[in-house]
């Protein structure tokens, strides 16, 4: 396997999704098993790119495979009993070159950027007689025969999240939010936007109780495959066209009106339509007032539009006259 530097972006572009490693003289079972996966991972909800060292490129299988491993962004590591067994074997007294030390070469290996990328799966076939090997303690070992094996999968199947990626605590916030009037149509368009493949979401309302918990690990899973691509923004489109629930913005924002009276045009933030009394009362006291200004003296125009006497320079300082 050749050196690849550290630095290269792990998010970025890679010719294949997933390269499947595996032994090709697998008992039928094993091959089926094998095959069922690989058949998942290319259907067309899943969507995945699939390099098969049995089955695509040119040279060596080893040869092949090792090219794979370099090209794909995820490579799977399929345990089968015969593999645990040359595992030890290996370990013990290290074999010649061939598929089987290849495979132990990779499963023993310190690259963090190989083990980040290198998925485990062991097949349904049980092998009671060998231990898996301490040094595979530090990868999560999926089971074909696992409850919710597709939901595992396809979230190992995993990009490094970015800056924008969506929190799984803005997740529960904004579910939290919905509330009780999740439902499971909610819950299918959701995952149908968020492109979940629908055997992940079997797999999540088997494993999940209530609309709500499924509805929250479909963000989750959403989340951590998606990684970068996985932002605040595109949840709230998502919520907010499946539910017509518009969404809060998580930033502090200073009060309006609207906050403070029911009343409040909230489009113009003014009090277009606010009453601080009742309709009867307001109406009686227009009718006292009016009866209040009907009472009083009329005032004669010219009262209004007149003004004080000129004086000249030689009243000042005397009495006013008060004629008009």
């Amino acid at each position: 396997m050749s050196d690849v530097e550290e630095d290269i972006d792990p998010n970025g572009s890679f010719a294949y999704d997933v390269a499947v490693c595996y032994e090709d003289d697998n008992d039928d079972e094993g091959k089926a098993e094998i095959q069922g996966v690989i058949d998942k991972l290319e259907q067309d909800d899943w969507g995945f790119l699939v390099y098969d060292s049995h089955r695509d490129g040119e040279g060596s299988v080893v040869k092949r495979l090792e090219k794979s491993v370099d090209d794909c962004r995820h490579a799977i590591v399929f345990l089968s009993q015969k593999l645990l067994e040359a595992i030890k074997r290996n370990v013990e007294a290290p074999s010649v070159t061939n598929m089987e030390t290849f495979l132990c070469n990779i499963l023993q290996s310190q690259d963090t950027r190989l083990k980040r990328k290198l998925i485990v799966v062991r097949l349904r076939m049980e092998c009671p007689n060998v231990k898996i090997p301490a040094y595979l303690s530090s990868y999560r070992i999926l089971n074909t025969g696992e409850k919710g094996f597709n939901r595992q999968l396809y979230k190992a199947l995993s990009k490094l999240p970015g800056p924008q990626t969506i929190t799984s605590m803005q997740i529960r916030k904004k579910v939290d939010r919905i509330g009780r009037s999740c439902t499971e149509g909610i819950l299918a368009e959701v995952a149908k936007e968020l492109e979940i493949p629908e055997g992940v979401l079997d797999n999540i309302k088997q494993e999940f109780g209530g609309h709500k918990r499924q509805l929250m690990e479909v963000l989750e899973v959403w989340r951590v495959h998606r990684g970068p691509e996985a932002t605040l923004a595109v949840a709230d489109d998502v919520i907010m066209k499946t539910t017509n629930t518009p969404q809060q913005v998580e930033t502090t924002a200073p009060q309006s009106l609207g906050t403070l009276f029911p009343d409040v045009d909230e489009t113009t933030d003014c009090i277009g339509n606010l009453d601080l009394a009742p309709k009867d009362s307001m109406d009686e006291k227009l009718k006292e007032e009016e009866k209040q200004l009907s009472s009083l003296p009329s005032v004669p125009t010219h009262a209004v539009n007149g003004g004080k006497k000129k004086t000249s320079r030689k009243d000042r300082g005397q009495p006013l006259s008060t004629d008009i």
